[in-house]
This record gives C-alpha cells, structure tokens and sequence, in this order.
C-alpha cells in the first residue's frame, strides 16, 4: 500500500515527526484526533523549510531553538505549541547544534505533551511576516569563492559540516578546510596562500584573512597547517582562484 495507505490502518490518535523533510498528505494530517506534530530546529516563523539549523549559522545568529508545532497543509506553517531557546556556541557546527536541538526538542515534547493531549494548550498561529526561509542544500554550495569576506567563510564552514563541508581545488585536487578561522583585515589579495612561519596557513579573501588550522587533501588523511606544509611547502604562495581552482 502507499505510504499514506499505511498510516491509516494504524489509525494513531497522535502522530510526531522531526526531521521528516516532507509535508505529509492532507488525509494523513486529518487522520488522528490530537492532530500531527512536528519538532522542528528552529525558532518559527525563522528558517522555515529543509535547512533550518544551516540558515542559523550561516547567519551567524547567537541564538537558535527549537518549535512543537501542530502540523497543517503547509510546509512549517502551523500553530505553536511551545518553543525553546539555544545559544550557539561558538564552536558549534551544523553536526553538533542539530544533535543539540534535537535533545533539547525532546524535552520539549515530553513536558508538553500531557497538557496537549488534555486540551490545556491552545496552539498559537505564526506570524507569517516575519517567517524566513531555507533550501535544499546542494553540494556546490561548499565551494569557496575567494572574493566572499573571510567571515562568511568561516561560517559556511560550520554550517556546511559535515557535508557538503568547505573546499576548494589545488593542483587538481580537491583540498577540505576542516578547521578555519576570520583573522583581521588585511592586504593579502584573494586566494592567495600565505605562511609567517611555515607553520600556519593564511589564506586572503574579499575582506580579511582565512587562518586554515586543519584541512585534507583528496587521498590523503587530515592534517593540521603545520603538517601539511611539511608535506607540501609549495602551497605557499598558491594563488586558489574564484570558482576553487589553483595552481
């Protein structure tokens, strides 16, 4: 039977999802008398749609959570039940903040729970003008542009983790940029490879500097700045072009 076929001959008074990345069919929404509900990571109307957690840090927001919602015909557009509050840490990444916000949703459903399925809570409707919105991530969204603010890249960083992580291309090879960091601004042209010491990676962007501290090399194991310039001292002085190549 179809999906939604399947759902019926269960007959649920309740149904949870999180993570789903579906809108589910209007008979299955109809289907249980407490209705559908939905964990979803972000503080709504914010980030609404498949990416919520990477729109955060791409934002570079100091604050994420986590919505109970009561699903409807829409993709995360139904009343809230309860929310709750996160600060990103500094360190955080895509990977750690969405194992996060999902123990922290967890919570949330738990305590929740009981007042709903006794009609203690009376759902609230979003404020649809101030609902944001993510997309499908794809693959190429983890190429560096040079031109892009230091910044920036340091945020795609954590928000593309683990995939499709930050990259780009030298002699031909795929390089990850495991481990970076924004520096000040500085002179250094854009894509340009830099070494004080041989001992550090800096690499110049549209606006500051990128400090790699650990990166890979396609075939090789991780290696941190140091290491990797053992291996290859001519990457100093590479220049990595817009669209990730370099020689």
């Amino acid at each position: 039977p179809k999906r939604s076929e399947q759902w019926l001959i269960f007959a649920p008074d309740l149904i949870v999802v999180a993570a789903y990345g579906r809108i589910l069919p209007t008979p299955v929404l109809n289907l249980p008398n407490l209705g559908c509900l939905n964990l979803h990571p972000s503080l709504l109307p914010a980030y609404r749609g498949p990416s919520p957690v990477v729109g955060a840090l791409l934002a570079g927001d100091d604050t994420t959570g986590v919505t109970l919602m009561l699903m409807d015909e829409g993709m995360d557009t139904g009343p809230i039940i309860a929310q709750r509050t996160r600060v990103v840490a500094p360190d955080d990444d895509a990977d750690s903040l969405t194992a996060a916000l999902f123990s922290d949703g967890s919570d949330l459903l738990l305590q929740n729970l009981g007042d709903w399925m006794t009609g203690a809570i009376i759902p609230q409707p979003q404020d649809d003008a101030r609902a944001t919105y993510t997309a499908k991530i794809e693959r190429a969204a983890g190429a560096v542009d040079w031109e892009l603010p230091a910044e920036l890249l340091a945020r795609r960083r954590r928000a593309y983790a683990p995939w499709p992580g930050l990259y780009t291309r030298w002699e031909d090879k795929e390089l990850k940029l495991l481990d970076v960091a924004a520096a000040a601004t500085s002179d250094i042209a854009p894509g340009l490879v830099v070494s004080a010491d041989g001992t550090e990676i800096s690499i110049g962007t549209g606006a500051g500097i990128l400090t790699v501290n650990k990166l890979q090399l396609e075939g090789r194991r991780p290696a941190t700045a140091g290491e990797f310039l053992r291996g290859y001292p001519q990457f100093v002085g590479a220049e990595l072009s817009r669209d990730g190549a370099g020689q």
